[in-house]
């Protein structure tokens, strides 16, 4: 995936079945662009975006709010303020009532500077980005949330290819969980996702053999330098098109 494949301007406003629209924004805002994103949120939203103790994190719960608010207000033809969000009970947000009962299903996921979001207008989906970083000890998680050819995988890793192992094998296990909605109940550990290679779609059969859907495709995706991230969906004969919010 290269930086060309990321277009400019604005899509049609319906997303045709068997394509995936993706935008990446950046989280930094001017005061002036603060403040417009603020206007459109929710009075829960502004609320959760004051308890926030360091205004970085405060204005990266805006952006990521406002883009999205302006994104469905794009395909849906109505004003960013008046869309409502519910939440199912694992927390995943939905829309309350989509215009014209027209479903259009979308995921968010924000770390660092970026903000990435997803949409379809014909199957549930989950992205993951994370910024890939070294500042901390990853044994702990390793062991709790990685399946036994995970940790193998980076136990054999270069040192210095570690960290980016590690953050490739999580956002694909949380694009996964969110995509299903499954929040903290969803068995990160026994879900494995080493197999995965690259941009191509690869499935991932679920532990939870109850499941209506037990597999899941997941591929990678590189929206920016020192980032790692993932989409997950069920059906994977798509068209992906890329895009720049434009700030």
């Amino acid at each position: 995936m290269t930086a060309s494949q990321w277009k400019k301007g604005m899509p049609e406003k319906s997303i045709p079945q068997k394509r995936v629209d993706i935008w990446r924004g950046p989280l930094s805002l001017s005061e002036k662009q603060r403040m417009e994103f603020l206007e459109t949120l929710s009075r829960e939203e502004k609320e959760k975006a004051f308890r926030f103790h360091f205004e970085k994190d405060s204005t990266a719960f805006i952006a990521a709010r406002g883009m999205l608010r302006h994104l469905l207000s794009h395909y849906l033809g109505e004003k960013p303020e008046s869309l409502q969000f519910g939440y199912n009970s694992f927390g995943k947000p939905f829309l309350m009532s989509p215009s014209h009962g027209e479903p259009l299903h979308f995921n968010l996921s924000h770390a660092g500077n970026l903000g990435l979001f997803a949409f379809s207008s014909e199957q549930e989906l989950g992205i993951d980005v994370e910024l890939i970083r070294e500042d901390f000890s990853i044994d702990s998680i390793v062991e709790h949330y990685f399946c036994p050819p995970e940790i193998k995988a980076i136990q054999n890793s270069d040192p210095s290819a570690a960290f980016s192992l590690f953050f490739k094998f999580w956002t694909r296990k949380e694009a996964i969980n969110k995509a299903m909605g499954k929040g903290l109940s969803f068995p990160l550990e026994k879900c494995n996702v080493s197999h995965i290679q690259g941009f191509d779609f690869s499935p991932v059969s679920l532990p939870d053999a109850e499941e209506k859907d037990p597999v899941w495709y997941v591929r990678d995706l590189s929206p920016e330098g020192n980032y790692a991230a993932a989409l997950s969906l069920q059906y994977p004969e798509i068209e992906i098109s890329f895009w720049d919010f434009p700030l």
